[in-house]
């Protein structure tokens, strides 16, 4: 049976929507060093052959944001929101500093799969070299004749190529 026209029961409610489950900074920072704690008081194992015989070994567990937003039963649209909330981007700093750091320095420490960590942390090691023109400016491929591209290469494979960082002009790029 539908509610009678014009019904205002609505307004009886002492409150709507459901309760937060952080309700202030100071219960975000609790909550993140209780995950903390967990983390460190739930290692993974790994199973190795020591002495002969097989045996469970501790691996650091590496704190994430995905980690910490399933322990505090909260989205991550929830955790990134804090960013804008007065009070709490300050916290959602530090823990996202803390998160970092454990990642960073366990893989430093080779406690974490290093490329990995790496990705997750948005690290790369770019290099990337390439053959210079005679201004030291891109060399233009396209531009020379087959002899010049055969002493370049010949160049290259002892040693003596000018190297730079910008890719070449034609959109190769001549790796040593």
């Amino acid at each position: 049976m539908p509610a009678p026209k014009g019904n205002e029961f609505w307004k009886m409610r002492t409150k709507h929507g459901r309760e937060r489950i952080i309700s202030d900074p100071e219960a975000l920072w609790e909550a993140a060093t209780e995950y903390f704690q967990w983390c460190h008081d739930h290692p993974l194992y790994e199973q190795k052959l020591l002495g002969g015989e097989i045996r469970d070994v501790e691996k650091l567990r590496a704190m994430t944001q995905v980690g910490l937003c399933f322990y505090l039963r909260i989205s991550e649209e929830t955790y990134r929101s804090f960013r804008d909330a007065e009070g709490f981007s300050e916290v959602k700093e530090e823990i996202d500093s803390v998160l970092r750091s454990q990642k960073f320095e366990g893989a430093a420490a080779g406690l974490l799969k290093e490329n990995i960590i790496a990705r997750e942390l948005g690290l790369k090691d770019k290099a990337q070299n390439e053959i210079t023109g005679p201004d030291d400016g891109p060399l233009l491929v396209g531009n020379l004749s087959n002899e010049e591209l055969r002493a370049i290469i010949e160049r290259g494979k002892a040693g003596t190529g000018t190297t730079g960082s910008s890719s070449a002009g034609t959109g190769t790029e001549t790796k040593q």
